[in-house]
């Protein structure tokens, strides 16, 4: 069947249930953009492949069709905001703008403050600190670089605040070494 003639069928579907379909749409997708888009998405489907013609309910057809687009639109929409999600908490997409003198100084205070974390606490600890708050990574990626449940995490991070608590308390180490 040629083009001209898909698309005349799904004219003359629309033309009929037009208002059918979109009463469907409206019930099944929340937002006012997302019904035009799963109507012009369920034209161009139909234009794509014609209702079969062994089809005898119409209009369960397009229902099912329509449940299908919409389930379909909204994956898209959770799998691109996922994406969004993630982009945004990687550090290396930081859209904040420093100068040149204020990066080196972070650099530096960053610098001796993992020097006095690496110089009082255990290896384990000290690298959990490191890697959750002075990399920001996040809990998942720590684990995996350090072959480790998180359970484990947990226990060198919360155990390695401790003992920095614990050397702040007693003036071993500069407060003002960990603030920014």
């Amino acid at each position: 069947m040629d083009v001209r003639k898909r698309v005349e069928l799904a004219a003359a579907i629309f033309e009929k249930h037009g208002a059918t379909i979109y009463a469907f749409i409206s019930h099944q997708v929340a937002g006012r953009s997302d019904v035009d888009d799963i109507y012009q998405t369920l034209f161009l489907s139909l234009v794509r492949r014609p209702i079969p013609s062994h089809v005898q309910n119409v209009v369960g057809y397009l229902y099912r069709a329509i449940q299908n687009d919409a389930i379909d639109a909204a994956r898209r929409r959770k799998s691109y905001q996922d994406f969004i999600s993630r982009y945004a908490d990687d550090p290396r997409h930081s859209t904040v703008q420093e100068d040149v003198q204020s990066m080196a100084i972070r650099a530096e205070d960053a610098q001796r403050t993992v020097q006095i974390v690496k110089r009082h606490l255990r290896h384990h600890e000290a690298q959990a600190i490191i890697e959750q708050y002075g990399c920001n990574y996040n809990a998942h990626n720590i684990t995996k670089t350090m072959h480790m449940k998180k359970r484990t995490l947990s226990r060198y991070v919360c155990t390695g605040l401790k003992n920095l608590r614990q050397l702040v308390r007693e003036d071993i180490v500069d407060i003002d070494t960990f603030l920014p």
